[in-house]
């Protein structure tokens, strides 16, 4: 069983992130073509984990999709809404794409981070602009 959320073992930064759909190319059609995602069935999380990143090597990702039982958003939302338990659903590991082919998924994709106990999700900040040490 897991839990449904961001966690790395310090947690030095913790926030939120939003992501675009990509037109052509994206998971759910992904899925598809690989035989992972069904009639019946929709995608409903994914999560991204990138792990020991030393030197100038970046390590591919490990990706994971929860697919559940449902036609559509509607039922899905409706399935979701109704139970408190712990949902039971199909977990796909995408462990042969490269971090390139995960973000091609995505039209636009943003990652908003706060250093431990700054919570700045959803603060409005005026801030001065500045590139590099000017």
């Amino acid at each position: 069983m897991t839990t449904f959320g961001a966690s790395v073992q310090y947690n030095d930064w913790k926030g939120t992130a939003a992501a675009d759909s990509a037109d052509m190319n994206d998971i759910s059609k992904l899925l598809k073509k690989r035989g992972e995602l069904s009639d019946g069935e929709f995608l409903v999380g994914l999560e991204l984990w990138l792990g020991e990143m030393h030197g100038d090597e970046i390590k591919p990702p490990f990706v994971k999709a929860y697919v559940s039982d449902g036609q559509n958003y509607e039922a899905v939302e409706r399935k979701l809404s109704e139970t408190s338990d712990p949902l039971t659903m199909k977990q796909v590991e995408l462990d042969d794409l490269s971090m390139d082919e995960f973000l091609l998924l995505f039209k636009r994709f943003a990652i908003s981070l706060s250093w431990k106990g700054l919570d700045l999700t959803g603060r409005e900040i005026s801030a001065r602009p500045t590139r590099g040490r000017d």
